[in-house]
């Protein structure tokens, strides 16, 4: 079988067992939450399969193809990279969303991809570890995981590439915390822009989505920015 229908297979069965007894899946899932630390408490579930999303799954079922296109761009030993699928939970706000997701690991640090509808990437997460903070680990990634989703061998019909800032990564113990207007910042820098905006009843930002715009790229200011971190 192959990885991108084990993965969409596995989608599809979580949801035939939430249509089943809907109830039962939500205790499940709030206790797995607490378990892990996190006071999320989803109300609702949606699952995103991603088996029409073509460039999601070339790039799933073509990983080898993909680290190699990466150590050649970067310059870098393949076995430097790692790429894993696998289906994963995330939450905005009392949603649970259920969707496969590639897992793009450099070095120490990784960038995360899901289907965006049918012709989207959406970037999920871009995580720096701690020994490679501040030294433009972030930007790295995001630079050749750019022009892998854009690359003609994987990109078959991309049209959007989205990501969404709501000030953390991860959940409970494994949350990272970060500013939405630090997640913002930064990657406007790469060309993306706010589409969407929430605030919560007290006016605070609490969810921005970002779309990207090859036009507003600043590489200039991205390679410049490298190029003074590694001088560092």
């Amino acid at each position: 079988m192959k990885k991108s229908t084990k993965l969409f297979k596995e989608v599809l069965e979580m949801k035939e067992s939430y249509s089943k007894n809907k109830a039962s899946f939500l205790q499940a899932i709030k206790k797995d939450f607490r378990d892990s630390g996190s006071d999320i408490q989803p109300k609702s579930v949606y699952f995103e399969v991603g088996d029409t999303n073509q460039t999601f799954t070339n790039i799933c079922e073509n990983q080898d193809k993909a680290i190699e296109y990466l150590s050649n761009v970067m310059g870098m030993e393949e076995d430097y990279f790692n790429i894993d699928c696998q289906v994963i939970r995330s939450a905005v706000d009392t949603i649970l969303r259920v969707h496969p997701m590639i897992k793009i690991t450099f070095g120490h640090s990784f960038i995360t991809l899901c289907p965006f509808g049918d012709t989207g990437i959406e970037i999920s997460s871009v995580v720096v570890n701690g020994i490679e903070t501040g030294k433009g680990m972030g930007s790295f990634m995001m630079i050749h995981t750019l022009c892998l989703i854009s690359d003609p061998f994987f990109n078959t019909n991309c049209k959007d590439i989205m990501l969404e800032c709501v000030g953390s990564i991860g959940f409970g113990e494994n949350a990272l915390t970060s500013s939405i207007s630090q997640q913002t910042r930064f990657f406007r820098k790469f060309g993306f822009r706010v589409s969407k905006d929430r605030k919560d009843k007290y006016g605070n930002l609490n969810y921005v989505q970002m779309m990207y715009d090859e036009n507003k790229c600043d590489m200039d200011v991205v390679m410049n920015e490298l190029k003074i971190k590694s001088n560092k």
